[in-house]
């Protein structure tokens, strides 16, 4: 499979797709698209039916694209590609961060100027990552003592 060149009026979002992309995550693949440029194509079957990256075809539609890089999926019968529609999206979303490496990296990023849009954050949202601030939680003191009633027979007792 490559990817090639087709026109955005040839592709049909799949009314199967189960994921809402809201107005601010498509502002943010928007402004990742004019960043980056369309680097990740949006999978197709041959009618032009689209498989997998809703959002960034609506990202472009709303960029003034004409054409998108897509990449046709073949060799997958309608069930494996309704499943596939499902894994794409969860198994992303199920993965966790390396949360260290994360702020490093995120970190580097903010030096160098980029938009935090253009990576998926809003700004608030990145200061909050970015800063050590814990909550102001009371520290426990090991030796509180505890309460404690036998739903039973009522025995009260402390710890």
């Amino acid at each position: 499979m490559s990817a090639e060149w087709r026109a955005v009026s040839k592709i049909k979002p799949d009314p199967k797709n189960v994921r809402i992309h809201d107005e601010g995550q498509v502002d943010m693949l928007r402004a990742s698209l004019r960043e980056f440029g369309q680097v990740w194509p949006i999978l197709i079957r041959k009618s032009g039916k689209i498989v997998a990256h809703h959002g960034v075809y609506e990202a472009a539609i709303r960029e003034g694209f004409d054409e998108v890089k897509v990449l046709n999926v073949e060799g997958m019968t309608d069930d494996q590609i309704r499943g596939f529609m499902l894994a794409d999206n969860r198994l992303a979303e199920i993965s966790t961060w390396d949360e260290d490496a994360l702020k490093a990296e995120l970190e580097a990023l903010a030096e160098l100027g980029f938009d935090s849009r253009t990576i998926g954050y809003e700004k608030t949202e990145l200061e909050k990552l970015l800063t050590d601030e814990v909550a102001n939680f009371r520290e426990l003191d090991e030796n509180l003592p505890t309460n404690h009633e036998c739903p039973s027979c009522g025995y009260r007792w402390s710890e």
